[in-house]
């Protein structure tokens, strides 16, 4: 008894009934399993368990790796996207900051010209005004010359008439040359004589008189010789009212071509620092601008690098990537390819030196199929399987028959590739709705941050065309009240410039009338009119009124003369600044209309992309929902089926080692008893 107890294996069955509690056979029947396992020492099984859990655990790590390169892939394509769009953004600051430059640069080349020839033009003006001055200066020493000879000479011809009229009859002034009190008269006739202002008949004739050379025989009284000094003074008097005519219309010349040049020097020089002041304002846009445009480029620069360095390491980890999916997919082939070949190349070795021996003690195996199938009844209630309660059943029935324990094994066998199969039907699956769901998730935060981005954009794109449209508005009211001005302007200076026609024509006609009045008063009543005057020193009174009349209309019409000129500037000054204002501003219409063209037109592609964007979203989000229902488990979840089936697929292996641990122990027996 002792020698057979020596061969005799115990029932794990058994210890399993004694030792287990009932809440805790589950395990028991793992445990006790296991130990049958190890007591039947099948290396092979141990072998293929090991590679099974090696798998797993690299199936595992490539779904954690998959997730991971997922999220980094996500990453990619949402910065690829926006670096993308911030390069497209500086491109276009620079291209529009270069125009800006350009246009800067030639505005100082055409204000830098503009200035050269308003500076020309005000050194030319200035030049005819110096020499003006210096025509009028001359013209004006010579007037005073001839004035101040006329001057003496009607004192001289006037007093002589006084004297000769005072002492009677005279045929000559020879016959006076004795007389202390005209002498000095006499005198002054030799300087009229002398002098340039009595044309050369007259000087001849009052030579004569002065020397006495008249013909005896003429007859000549004093009454000729009155009217000798009465027509020369007569001339004498014409002359001096035509060089004072001569002068004032000659300082009326030089006064209004004075201030005319005057103006067009002021103008010029107002124009000319108005050109100054804008080629500042452009000097400095062209230093803002190359500032900035060099900070542009240097952004431009820097977002390109980080494009190309993302893309670069996005390249890089997608080429580690393929390089890491190609190794786990060769070592996950490797695995399973040992995994078959120990599967399909090992079983006859196994069964000659593993496998069940077919036993037909009767007892015996009787007890031990009872006890697996109990154990097989248990292990289906705990976990509510009808698969492994109809195994049991089926044990049950091949228990009584020829070649039992082979019977028993293939079912068992059978069952446990079932579950395997199922297990890595259920592992593919898992692992499609892992990596389908990563990928949509993936998509969905891309689609998502593309929209915000998008709508982001259309915002500002919208608020900028409202701003601009605003812009457009006020400009186009500026140009209206512009033109309204100009309009106003223009209906003013033309009446303005009708009055002073008409006030310039009443001045001049009464400078013509009081001339011709003069004459036809000096031609009709010349002689009465000297004699009226004799007590006056030469000077005609009514002479005079009319030559204050006519210089009063003279200087009357030269400061109407000067206003309308002052206003035509102004006027031609506001128009000239009307139209400056009114190009720029329609050039800024223009642009600001072009811009709103092109943003109108972004805004237009990217409600396109926007409507794309949504499209494909939703097809996202229709794909999850898909996802969702065909992969989440209504029941138990994933990975306690996952263990459920695992601890069954244990249980079954560990029921087949207690089957080949119970042929074992029933052949030692038999061979004990045999050889006692």
């Amino acid at each position: 008894l002792r020698s057979r107890a020596r061969f005799e294996t115990p029932n794990p069955f058994l210890l399993f009934r004694s030792s287990c509690p009932l809440e805790m056979r589950v395990i028991c029947v793992a445990n006790t399993l296991a130990v049958a396992a190890a007591a039947a020492g099948n290396p092979i099984a141990k072998v293929l368990t090991m590679l099974e859990g090696m798998r797993g655990k690299v199936v595992q790590e490539g779904e954690a790796e998959q997730q991971s390169y997922e999220e980094f892939a996500g990453w990619c394509r949402t910065e690829a996207k926006n670096m993308q769009r911030e390069v497209e953004d500086a491109k276009g600051s620079v291209t529009v900051l270069e125009a800006t430059l350009q246009k800067a640069q030639a505005s100082i080349q055409d204000l830098t010209a503009d200035i050269d020839r308003l500076s020309k033009a005000t050194a030319e003006a200035q030049g005819e005004l110096k020499d003006a001055e210096e025509v009028r200066k001359k013209e004006a020493a010579d007037y005073e010359a001839v004035d101040r000879e006329l001057k003496e000479a009607i004192d001289t011809l006037s007093r002589a008439i006084v004297v000769l009229q005072r002492r009677g009859s005279v045929s000559s002034f020879s016959q006076l040359a004795a007389s202390p009190a005209v002498g000095e008269i006499l005198e002054g006739l030799r300087a009229v004589v002398a002098g340039s202002v009595v044309e050369t008949q007259s000087k001849t004739r009052l030579e004569a008189l002065l020397q006495g050379d008249s013909d005896p025989a003429s007859g000549e009284k004093s009454a000729a010789v009155l009217a000798t000094l009465n027509e020369l003074l007569e001339k004498a008097e014409a002359q001096k009212a035509d060089a004072d005519r001569a002068e004032l219309v000659g300082a009326h010349q030089h006064a209004l071509m004075k201030q005319s040049l005057a103006n067009a020097v002021a103008t010029t020089e107002k124009e000319r620092e108005h050109a100054k002041q804008e080629r500042r304002k452009s000097e400095e846009i062209v230093a803002d601008t190359e500032g900035e445009l060099a900070t542009e480029r240097e952004e431009l620069a820097d977002d390109q690098k980080s494009l190309a360095d993302a893309h670069a390491e996005c390249q890089e980890r997608a080429h580690q990537w393929d390089v890491a999916m190609q190794s786990r997919d060769h070592e996950v082939h490797t695995l399973e390819q040992a995994i078959n070949i120990l599967q399909q190349q090992t079983n006859g070795a196994q069964k000659k030196a593993y496998s069940l021996v077919q036993v037909h003690s009767g007892d015996d195996a009787p007890v031990a199929v009872g006890e697996v199938v109990k154990a097989l009844v248990e292990v289906g209630k705990h976990y509510q399987d009808q698969q492994i309660a109809m195994l049991a059943m089926r044990v049950r029935s091949a228990g009584g028959t020829h070649g039992a324990f082979d019977k028993i094994k293939g079912l068992i066998s059978g069952m446990i590739s079932k579950l395997k199969a199922e297990a890595a039907d259920e592992a593919k699956a898992k692992d499609f709705c892992n990596a389908e769901t990563a990928k949509a998730k993936a998509k969905q935060a891309d689609h998502s941050s593309i929209l915000g981005d998008i709508s982001a954009h259309l915002d500002s794109h919208r608020a900028k065309v409202a701003r601009l449209k605003r812009e457009v508005t006020t400009l186009t009211q500026e140009l209206k009240d512009i033109a309204g001005e100009q309009t106003e302007a223009t209906k003013v200076r033309s009446e303005e410039k009708v009055e002073f026609e008409k006030v310039a024509q009443d001045y001049k006609d009464g400078i013509t009338a009081v001339h011709e009045a003069i004459r036809v008063l000096k031609a009709y009543f010349g002689e009465a009119l000297i004699q009226a005057s004799s007590n006056q020193h030469g000077s005609n009174p009514v002479i005079s009124l009319l030559e204050v009349a006519e210089a009063d209309f003279a200087r009357l019409l030269t400061e109407a003369t000067d206003i309308e000129q002052a206003a035509q500037l102004e006027f031609e000054e506001m128009t000239r600044d009307n139209q400056l204002a009114t190009a720029v501003k329609r050039k800024d219409i223009e642009g600001k209309r072009r811009e709103i063209a092109e943003v109108q037109n972004r805004v237009s592609e990217e409600r396109d992309d926007r409507d794309q964007e949504q499209a494909e979203a939703s097809a996202v989000d229709q794909y999850i929902s898909q996802l969702r229902s065909k992969c989440v488990a209504k029941g138990d979840p994933y990975e306690e089926r996952q263990r459920r089936r695992a601890q069954e697929m244990d249980g079954l292996r560990n029921a087949l080692a207690v089957l080949e641990g119970e042929a074992m122990a029933l052949m030692q027996v038999r061979r004990y008893l045999r050889r006692a």
